[in-house]
């Protein structure tokens, strides 16, 4: 089964606003999480990728104008975006053990 995680902890004690992605490693994987971020306007500010087996674990730490985005209505589209984006890139439904906002 294939998993794909998107979660975006929303914790006002951080300078930065945390998106983490969890799916299958396949070439092209980055590449796709950092074009969605930079088409929501996103910059990225810390990135810790890692690979485990054939598990991407990538965390972001973004700013959206200078600033944190505290508000979950507007972490929504970028979460479905991800998603959309990781879920064509790996050919699965979105809704594959797929994980949103925490």
């Amino acid at each position: 089964m294939t998993h794909l995680a998107v979660r975006t902890p929303v914790d006002p004690t951080l300078r930065f606003t945390a998106i983490e992605v969890r799916c299958p490693d396949r070439p092209g994987i980055l590449y796709e999480v950092v074009s969605e971020l930079h088409a929501a306007e996103l910059d990225v500010r810390i990135a810790r990728i890692e690979t485990r087996g054939d598990e991407a674990r990538d965390l972001f730490y973004v700013l959206r104008n200078g600033f944190p985005i505290r508000d979950v209505n507007e972490l929504q589209p970028v979460v479905s975006g991800l998603r959309r984006s990781l879920a064509r890139r790996l050919q699965v439904e979105p809704g594959t053990r797929s994980t949103g906002l925490l």
